[in-house]
């Protein structure tokens, strides 16, 4: 596990949910670490308070590999069939939930993974704000990585551009991959952020 100077999870009495202006995330860094976590999860909607998480994907990146992968479904909380929208973007159909486990289920296994990492992503906020909110509700603690957007750090590495979703900086460097679906888009970030590190080293 990369050192990490603060605790990943601080104990406050457990709540249902919590504002975002009082989420005690972690700090955003622009710096790649030697080991890190990158993550993306698929939901039913955008919205944290009423949409549910049905897919997470995550990858542990050591040194520049990529060295375990973690991917599970999820029984939507509070359970809902999905939109034609959502199954026709990830691919994801309501069988593929039957029988998936709940957050709960998962969450010893996805603490262990994340560990002290910090977290990368691409817009990521969306992904730790929907996890966090998981973390909390289930347990009271804070999920508080180090966290590196991939989005904001193109946008300093590549300005310029007329869009920065994963799709347009994969096809703006040539990359192929299947989109939104956890795992893959997690490799497709991973591919992302080694072209942008390496622009960035060479732009001092």
């Amino acid at each position: 596990m990369e050192p990490y100077s603060l605790s990943l999870f601080d104990s406050p009495a457990p709540r249902d949910t919590e504002p975002e202006a009082k989420r005690r995330k972690g700090k955003l860094t622009l710096v790649r670490p030697l080991s890190y976590v990158v993550i993306d999860i698929e939901t039913t909607g955008l919205d944290v308070a009423r949409s549910a998480i049905i897919e997470i994907g995550a990858i542990h990146v050591r040194n520049g590999t990529v060295s375990d992968r973690f991917q599970t479904f999820l029984t939507p909380e509070p359970y809902q069939s999905l939109s034609p929208f959502i199954t026709s973007l990830t691919g994801i159909t309501d069988s593929d939930l039957v029988g998936a486990p709940t957050f709960r289920k998962i969450l010893p296994r996805l603490r262990d993974f994340l560990g002290g990492y910090t977290l990368v992503g691409h817009n990521v906020n969306f992904d730790i704000n929907f996890l966090y909110d998981r973390f909390y509700r289930e347990t009271g603690e804070h999920l508080n990585n180090p966290y590196l957007d991939t989005k904001k750090l193109a946008k300093t590495v590549v300005p310029g551009l007329y869009h920065y979703s994963l799709e347009a900086l994969c096809e703006y460097f040539g990359i192929a991959g299947n989109h939104h679906r956890a795992v893959d888009d997690c490799e497709l970030t991973e591919k992302v952020l080694d072209k942008l590190w390496r622009l960035k080293t060479q732009q001092g």
